[in-house]
């Protein structure tokens, strides 16, 4: 079994990236091997829980001391079923970018699991040529909140992502399904027909009433039989989930894995410029939202904030057509809910202001509250609806002489001479 394996390692590193992640997929082999690796791992899990920077930067520099074999293929470790690759979890309050990482949880390939204690000096930063690794995969379920809590908050960038929620996404796509944000629980029982034991449910209604729940020290047995459940089954899911991919859809669909993966990712860059969520909560401002979830009712955003952007008004959802989950939106704040953890947004134009009831497009001449008219057609526009500077350079051809429009006097144009004079 080895020497096959090897061999067909050897060949697949000769292929180009898609083919070998394809190829790779395909191997009955190694499907079978990292399914018998992975349980075993369950059957018998070592455990270990770290509390040192030191000991942070020896498993950092263990698990990235990889030999890739096309180091210049950045996606390689994302596609390939046999690259070598770690599970990757976060706990925290009010985890994101303003938020705060207070647990972080590691699974390697030979089944040893890792608890770091985030609030150790340095412990989170020791682990910085790991997850910024090109080498190594790491396996995340939804990485965007972990991603921007790292990046802002350690200044560390998470590099070769599988995000299994961004893979579940394209597939559903790829099947003709509506997508949504599939949750760890749905993925596992779906998947792997894993069901969430009672643990979980009872961590989770925790999390509800106590808000700090992770910054508190020491961690029961609870609370650690959580955060391992959240991260021994990614390694497998990983597995299934480039397998079908490989099967329905080829090579380009596992490379859309790895796009949409890297655009989860990303999601750390968001709105960078605005220093605090309040900042953001002004009515007109312009911004970048993530669409998270996406309904005939409404439409939902990760602002990258600690706030959720929402559309819901049927005229604002119909500029929102074209747009599909996982997108980024360029849109403008057009109001804030009263205790500002919703920001109701609208589609930027850059020639209407959507945002202003006053200002918005209609199809009549009306006026509204202040006084202030508003109009479909601009108000320098004639009744043909042509915008005078628009149609400058071209022929008057209801003139009685072929007068370039953008030369004619005031008396072609039916304009007062106190105007041309000017």
């Amino acid at each position: 079994m080895r020497c096959a394996t090897a061999a067909a390692a050897s060949a697949l590193r000769r292929a180009p990236v898609a083919r070998r992640a394809l190829a790779a997929a395909h191997s009955h082999q190694q499907v079978c091997a990292a399914a018998t690796a992975t349980k075993a791992a369950a059957q018998k899990k070592r455990v270990e829980c770290v509390v040192t920077a030191q000991r942070a930067e020896e498993i950092s520099n263990e698990l990235s001391n990889v030999e890739s074999p096309r180091p210049s293929d950045s996606t390689w470790p994302v596609l390939a079923v046999e690259a070598p690759a770690i599970g990757l979890d976060c706990e925290g309050v009010r985890l994101g970018r303003f938020g705060r990482i207070c647990v972080v949880q590691l699974a390697a390939l030979d089944g040893r699991l890792f608890v770091l204690d985030a609030l150790r000096p340095g412990v989170v930063e020791a682990l910085q040529p790991l997850l910024e690794s090109r080498a190594v995969a790491k396996v995340v379920h939804d990485c965007r909140e972990d991603s921007a809590a790292l990046f802002q908050q350690h200044g560390i960038r998470l590099r070769a992502v599988f995000d299994t929620q961004a893979a579940e996404t394209v597939l559903l796509r790829h099947a003709g399904k509506t997508p949504h944000q599939v949750s760890f629980s749905e993925l596992l029982r779906n998947r792997l027909q894993v069901e969430d034991p009672p643990d979980i449910a009872e961590v989770k209604t925790m999390m509800v009433e106590d808000a700090r729940l992770w910054s508190r020290r020491p961690l029961n047995a609870l609370l650690l039989r959580y955060v391992l459940h959240g991260v021994d089954r990614l390694q497998a899911l990983r597995g299934v989930l480039l397998q079908e991919a490989a099967q329905v859809g080829g090579a380009a669909l596992v490379e859309d894995i790895a796009s949409a993966s890297e655009r989860s990712t990303d999601y750390c860059l968001l709105n960078q410029e605005f220093p605090t969520a309040a900042s953001m909560a002004k009515i007109g401002t312009r911004l970048w939202a993530y669409v998270a979830a996406k309904t005939t009712q409404g439409m939902y955003f990760k602002l990258n904030a600690g706030r959720v952007g929402c559309v819901t008004t049927p005229s604002a959802l119909s500029r929102f057509s074209d747009v599909e989950l996982g997108d980024a939106v360029l849109c403008c704040v057009s109001g804030v809910s009263i205790n500002g953890t919703y920001l109701f947004l609208d589609r930027y134009d850059p020639d209407w202001d959507y945002f202003d009831h006053q200002l918005r497009p209609s199809s009549d001449r009306e006026v509204g509250a202040y006084g202030r008219e508003h109009r479909y057609r601009t108000s320098v526009a004639g009744e043909d609806g042509a915008d005078p500077l628009l149609v400058r350079g071209l022929p008057a051809l209801e003139l009685a002489e072929a007068v370039d429009a953008w030369e004619a006097g005031y008396e072609d144009l039916g304009l007062p001479a106190a105007l041309d004079e000017r």
